[in-house]
């Protein structure tokens, strides 16, 4: 008859005990590059909303507007005649990021010419769980930096 090996219970807690320190260890640096995901893809979307906004204006040749509610978390993209087209939400999607801060020359909203040229640049900013960040936005172009 065979003798058949079998792994002891102390061999079992001591394999446990490893997989847990080693779960431990590796969860912060998950849960940092998730954080860092969804701040990147809130800028992202900030600079897609610009980008649409200034492409709608030159293509129609019709002033558009970026309006930043900071009460909503979204970004809306308006005609000059408050027509909206488009609202980015911010709070609720996968970025659940928190508008908290906009200054575009002192108003929360950019207006883009009929050639797509931006009237003033500007500032951004959202909490995240990950933290603070601020976008800035270029004056010459209304691209984010």
């Amino acid at each position: 008859m065979a003798h058949r090996r079998a792994f002891t219970l102390i061999e079992l807690v001591i394999t446990m005990a490893i997989a847990a320190i080693l779960a431990a260890i590796a969860l912060p640096k998950v849960a940092g590059v998730a954080a860092r995901r969804r701040a990147d893809l809130t800028v992202r979307k900030i600079d897609s909303a610009l980008e649409l906004t200034a492409s709608l204006a030159y293509h129609t040749s019709t002033p558009h507007r970026l309006s930043v509610d900071l009460l909503r978390d979204t970004v809306t993209i308006s005609r000059d005649d408050g027509t909206k087209l488009d609202v980015f939400a911010f709070a609720d999607d996968p970025t659940r990021a928190d508008l908290t801060g906009v200054n575009f020359g002192g108003t929360a909203e950019i207006l883009f010419d009929a050639f797509g040229v931006p009237d003033a640049g500007g500032v951004i900013e959202f909490d995240m769980p990950a933290g603070k960040t601020t976008v800035v936005i270029e004056p010459d172009t209304g691209r984010v930096q």
